[in-house]
């Protein structure tokens, strides 16, 4: 039988988000927790920002590869006008 990697208290703890957790630790004047964890929920932040980032410019790349600028200005319009017009 294998062994857990983590205990039952841990796999909990890993279920609630970041930053509930650095509000408890705040709420807790726990200010080392409240600072270690702001510094992890930063990093999970730009782990994705990277991702996405890496993403987007692949497949927008693609597009002007495959279908020219043209092509690409009007997909850039399409994403800008769904986000942009609400605002």
């Amino acid at each position: 039988m294998a062994e857990n990697l983590f205990s039952a208290a841990e796999l909990e703890t890993m279920g609630i988000r970041t930053v509930e957790r650095v509000e408890n630790a705040n709420d807790n004047d726990d200010k080392e927790a409240a600072k270690k964890l702001a510094d992890r929920m930063y990093n999970e932040f730009l782990s994705m920002h990277d991702l996405y980032v890496n993403w987007i410019t692949a497949t927008l790349s693609e597009v002007a590869r495959k279908h020219g600028d043209d092509e690409l200005e009007a997909v850039m319009n399409v994403g800008l006008a769904a986000w942009w017009g609400p605002i």
